[in-house]
C-alpha cells in the first residue's frame, strides 16, 4: 500500500472516530476542526527499486544521457559551473 493511500486511510479513521480530540466540533458543529502535526504521522520511506527496473550502473551512460534514455527526462535549462548558460 502506497504512503498516500496509509495517510489517507488514517485520515478518514480519525475522521469517522467523531468528536475526538477537537471538542466535538464536527462539520456541522459550526467551527472546523483544527488539524496540526500531531494529527498526520509522517515517517521517511525509502524508495526501493522494483526488479524490472534498468540498473544505471549496467546501462553504459552517464549524464545527460542516462537522464534521457533512463528517466526519460528532457533537458530544460543547461548551465556551466558558474551559473552563465550554455551556448
Amino acid at each position: 500500500m502506497s504512503r498516500y493511500q496509509q495517510l489517507l486511510n488514517q485520515a478518514q479513521a480519525k475522521e469517522s472516530h467523531g468528536t475526538g480530540a477537537h471538542g466535538g466540533a464536527g462539520p456541522r458543529g459550526g467551527a472546523a476542526p483544527r488539524r496540526g502535526p500531531a494529527d498526520v504521522e509522517s515517517k521517511y520511506v525509502e524508495d526501493i527499486p522494483s526488479d524490472d527496473d534498468i540498473s544505471i550502473e549496467e546501462s553504459g551512460v552517464v549524464g545527460r544521457s542516462a537522464i534521457e534514455r533512463l528517466l526519460n527526462g528532457r533537458l530544460i535549462e543547461e548551465r556551466n559551473h558558474d551559473g552563465t548558460p550554455v551556448i
